[in-house]
């Protein structure tokens, strides 16, 4: 309720003496959400801070304040030195107003995600704090009114609609009404009930600190649990605040780092899974080497144009069969056998040395849970967080230059921004090896993986840019996407066809789980 009307204007009735007679000393800005105004008089001062961030926004009252010497700017310095005449609150609206004599004015618009501080001269708004919220300019002093008709009539004749009638009762008093059975009674019951909780409101004893629904809440009446009592609205808000920003907010980021971080685990013992799987097919299976060798030792024994024959395999003394090329001859397709060996040799080395480092991430990610779980305040987790990369927007690859860049097993992946830059991609920086991927059936960023000479594009290298084709597309939300992948040779754009719109003359295709972390 700490901006509710009726707490609104408990703190301005608290503070009016803080500002009429008082001057405006200083007006600046360290953020772009965050406004400081300070006042003065004779020897004294005090400063007012809005905190008017989309997801929380809420005033503080401090006695002092240090301004940084960097990205600070001035603001409203046309009011500077300028006395504060009156302090008024708008009828049944969270917005109260400074008057500096009759023609100038600041209204603090506390509508939380929308709130804004404007600046009003002969009674128009002609300058915003945040200059986005354009439909701010041109209000009137006299729009920031909101006359309501709540009398016993109105209410019998809207039978008892509480939203149309006390809005300003918000969700928080709202919530305390009915916690007291309140819609199970009589319209005269239920206004009864109302008056006694409009008394309490508009002349409150106590300001108390709740935790309401998993989160602190400065309420009028009780919710929830109680954590703290203040006999001034000041003290409350400030307790208040203080509670939300240092002990609710670094919960609350904790869980989400926390909550990151387990995910790039699991996926990293996924992974894990996988190239263990793959590593041990690899190495369990009868290697292209030996295939070659027992081909050379046999050239007498393979049939013309056979596309297979049955050998005894002298490594194991067993019956084996190999599938043959029937236009290549039992020389060629030995010589065949050795490049593939000389590829899956270089792929093992690449899968032995990615499960290494899987692992050593994996007990690097383990300990930043451990890290993460031991920050005292919401500055230094954010900069443990940023200086080891695990902010919300890490995924494994860079901006830098035309295309989104992964890395992934020693290939280089490319992925497209928007239709135009994937034309750029895939016409004029894809070479016609590379192999290009896209989520089948629905608009998406091209994919490419740059060719490398002499080698095979390994399973899991096409399986992680598939998840980043289904990733960065329409099917981004699906459990699972297909995926077309081909050679870019097979690629083309007809003339005239819209930006990033291809025919593919050749493809096969992929199920894969949309992913943009690896």
């Amino acid at each position: 309720m700490h901006l509710n009307y009726y707490f609104l204007r408990a703190l301005t009735d608290s503070l009016r003496d803080r500002w009429v007679g008082w001057k405006m000393g200083e007006c600046f800005s360290q953020s772009k959400d965050e406004l400081i105004l300070g006042f003065y008089r004779e020897e004294e001062q005090w400063y007012l801070k809005a905190h008017l961030r989309a997801d929380f926004t809420c005033l503080v009252v401090q006695e002092e304040f240090h301004r940084t010497k960097r990205n600070s700017v001035d603001l409203f310095s046309f009011l500077l030195d300028k006395e504060i005449t009156a302090v008024d609150m708008m009828t049944n609206e969270r917005t109260f107003v400074l008057s500096f004599g009759e023609e100038e004015a600041l209204a603090f618009k506390l509508h939380g995600p929308r709130s804004n501080v404007l600046y009003l001269k002969d009674g128009v708004t002609t300058t915003l704090f945040k200059s986005k919220l354009k439909q701010d300019l041109g209000l009137r002093l006299e729009d920031l009114h909101a006359p309501l008709d709540q009398s016993y009539e109105a209410w019998v004749a809207s039978e008892g609609h509480l939203p149309d009638l006390f809005p300003t009762l918000g969700k928080e008093a709202t919530a305390y009404l009915k916690s007291l059975n309140f819609e199970k009674q009589s319209l005269d019951e239920q206004w009864q009930m109302l008056q006694q909780l409009l008394q309490t409101l508009e002349h409150p004893k106590e300001f108390l600190r709740c935790t309401w629904q998993d989160k602190p809440l400065l309420s009028l009446v009780p919710l929830g649990t109680i954590e703290d009592r203040h006999s001034d609205p000041v003290s409350a808000l400030n307790d208040f605040f203080y509670t939300y920003t240092r002990t609710y907010f670094l919960k609350r980021e904790k869980q989400e780092a926390v909550s990151r971080v387990r995910q790039r685990l699991r996926r990293s013992y996924n992974y894990l899974d996988k190239t263990r799987k793959k590593l041990d097919e690899l190495q369990t299976g009868t290697a292209y080497q030996q295939l070659g060798d027992l081909l050379m030792a046999n050239l007498h024994a393979v049939p013309h144009m056979a596309t297979k024959v049955e050998l005894t395999n002298f490594y194991t003394n067993e019956p084996i069969t190999i599938k043959l090329k029937k236009d290549l001859s039992p020389q060629k397709n030995a010589e065949a056998f050795y490049r593939k060996a000389k590829n899956q040799k270089l792929e093992i080395a690449s899968l032995e040395k990615n499960l290494a480092d899987k692992e050593t991430e994996i007990l690097s990610l383990e300990e930043h849970l451990e890290a993460i779980e031991e920050q005292k305040s919401v500055k230094t987790l954010r900069q443990y967080l940023k200086q080891h990369r695990l902010t919300q927007d890490h995924d494994g690859s860079t901006d830098s230059g035309p295309f989104r860049r992964y890395s992934f097993m020693g290939y280089e992946i490319l992925v497209g921004k928007s239709a135009k830059n994937n034309d750029v991609l895939t016409q004029k920086y894809a070479t016609k090896e590379d192999l290009w991927l896209h989520a089948k059936d629905v608009t998406g960023s091209h994919v490419v993986i740059k060719h490398q000479p002499g080698r095979n594009y390994p399973e899991m290298v096409i399986e992680r840019a598939a998840e980043l084709a289904a990733y960065y597309s329409k099917r981004k939300t699906d459990t699972l996407c297909p995926v077309i992948y081909t050679p870019k040779k097979f690629v083309r754009k007809p003339k005239g066809s819209v930006a990033g719109s291809v025919v593919v003359d050749r493809e096969e295709v992929i199920m894969v789980e949309p992913a943009r972390e690896g």
